[in-house]
């Protein structure tokens, strides 16, 4: 008022909105639409524009209103830059969207006067004080105008769901050990993931990444980089067990055979780094979700035998410490390396292999996981 400008809205009346979403014209007469270039299908910045929507929306946001709402945004975009256009002089202040010259309202402006002078400012909010333009891509606009990051919550927080990356063990290339029946662990590794995955989104209160297709051979370097790409809140290797050949006995088919039952499940977990007492956490409450299925413990890791000797953390949940774990010492997570049981035990193997006690086993996982996210 002191200046004298004059203050003009910039947003739609509800029954446009609900016309252009529609598909049809709208306030603006149809020489706007020529002057200035319409609403033509621009691929790379439509497909730009959804992407912010769905971001803006947390993720929550159907897809089939993406269309939509995008045909509204360009609109108002259109609109104010008709509204500036009859001004000699104008200031549009606007969401930063609004204001890209290569896409928002300067976009429009331009394509229908060429020559016309036009500067886009944009508040960009940052975390570091000694912060420059070079570390922001700053194209849409001519000047960055730099505010302090406020300490805020993550609105999108609470509808993000936990992300528990499922890494089924071994590879084709490099199958595991071999069951009292002849199958490679791989095999059982991958069957039980997969059901895993199945039985924690299928309620859809987590997300269940597999850091391995089936077919897919990994080094060790390739699953820990895919690991950490997933930025999961937690981990699971997955694994079906075994134990040293003065144990065993070998069978014509391949595979090997306990001497005496042994059956049980194990956990291990790392004692070094920002995770671990965490992972120590989640291999407990998993522990003692088997333990309620009627399972036990398996101790055999701890003798002081050749390739065994496992420092155990706790004998009631078969907890041990291996800190040389590829999927343990380079941890981005929480993570467990779960031992389900001994395949090498016919009666073990016979328990893994039914599908109702493997869906007992997973669902025994969820269990956990959920009570161990619910306090992250």
């Amino acid at each position: 008022k002191e200046a004298g400008a004059t203050v003009l809205a910039g947003a739609l009346e509800p029954e446009h909105l609900k016309e252009i979403r529609a598909g049809k014209p709208g306030p603006l007469p149809a020489k706007v639409f020529r002057e200035f270039g319409g609403l033509e299908r621009r691929p790379k910045w439509d497909k730009k524009l959804e992407q912010l929507l769905d971001e803006s929306h947390c993720g929550q946001l159907p897809k089939k209103y993406f269309s939509g709402m995008a045909l509204v945004q360009k609109y108002k975009d259109l609109y104010m830059a008709y509204q500036l256009s009859q001004q000699k002089n104008a200031l549009l202040l606007a969401g930063a969207g609004h204001t890209r010259d290569d896409y928002g309202v300067p976009f429009y402006i331009h394509q229908a006067f060429p020559k016309k002078k036009i500067a886009t400012v944009q508040f960009t909010e940052v975390h570091e004080p000694t912060a420059t333009a070079e570390d922001f891509g700053h194209e849409p606009a001519d000047y960055l105008w730099f505010t302090n990051h406020p300490n805020r919550p993550d609105p999108c927080a609470a509808f993000r769901k936990p992300k528990v990356v499922i890494d089924p063990g071994h590879s084709p290339e490099s199958p595991g050990v071999r069951s009292s029946t002849g199958k490679d662990e791989v095999l059982y590794n991958d069957r039980f993931s997969a059901l895993l995955q199945k039985t924690l989104e299928q309620q859809k209160a987590f997300e269940a990444p597999l850091s391995r297709k089936q077919d897919e051979n990994l080094s060790l370097r390739e699953r820990v980089d895919k690991i950490r790409a997933l930025k999961p809140d937690a981990v699971l290797s997955i694994h079906h067990d075994s134990m040293q050949e003065n144990y065993l006995e070998k069978r014509a088919d391949g595979g090997w055979v306990t001497r005496e039952p042994a059956t049980g499940f194990s956990l291990f977990v790392g004692t070094r780094g920002e995770y671990a007492d965490r992972s120590r956490t989640l291999a407990e409450l998993i522990g003692r979700e088997f333990l309620k299925l009627g399972r036990k413990p398996t101790l055999h890791h701890a003798e002081r035998v050749p390739g065994e000797s496992r420092t155990l953390l706790d004998d009631d949940l078969g907890i041990y410490e291996y800190n040389e774990l590829a999927v343990v010492k380079n941890a981005v997570a929480p993570t467990v390396l779960v031992e389900l049981g001994l395949i090498v035990d016919e009666g073990d193997e016979k328990y893994l292999s039914t599908v109702d006690n493997q869906k007992q086993l997973a669902q025994a996982l969820q269990n956990a996981l959920t009570k161990f996210l619910k306090n992250q």
